[in-house]
């Protein structure tokens, strides 16, 4: 099923970098907490699964789903894929960006429903300029500007 040459490998590296406690893709950046390290692994696998079974476009789901709480592993996820040449650089970013709407997305909804009236008037239009940027980033590939 999930068998190709890339998936084996995949678990393996998710597996020693979750036991690892100095693991960082990035120089100077420390995952100290254990539930980093496994909502990485975690996200990791997911995402080299999903490529493997469906190519680049379910990424976009996993990416949607996986940045509603937590964008860093998202973020790092496709990262390591394009340095391993396993992902193009274009699919990257926009599977980051995904994340980072359904980010905020979430955030707002979550001000929203816990927060007073007065706050959620406060953020909605930065928020929802930022969330518009990102969704013109992603058409951008259709249209000529």
């Amino acid at each position: 099923m999930c068998q190709r040459d890339g998936a084996p490998k995949v678990l393996t590296f998710a597996i020693n970098q979750f036991n690892s406690a100095q693991y960082s893709p990035i120089r100077g950046v420390r995952l100290r907490e254990n539930t980093h390290r496994l909502i990485y692994a975690v996200v990791l696998f997911v995402v080299a699964a999903v490529k493997e079974l469906s190519g680049a476009r379910g990424l976009y789901a996993v990416a949607s789903l996986s940045g509603l709480t937590d964008v860093d592993a998202i973020t790092l996820s496709p990262a390591q894929l394009v340095n391993a040449g396993r992902l193009n650089a274009e699919d990257g970013w926009r599977l980051v960006v995904v994340a980072a709407i359904s980010n905020l997305i979430f955030k707002a909804g979550a001000v929203a429903a816990l927060g007073r009236r007065r706050l959620f008037v406060r953020i909605l239009p930065a928020y929802g300029i930022v969330i518009v940027a990102g969704i013109l980033m992603l058409l951008c590939r259709y249209f000529a500007f």
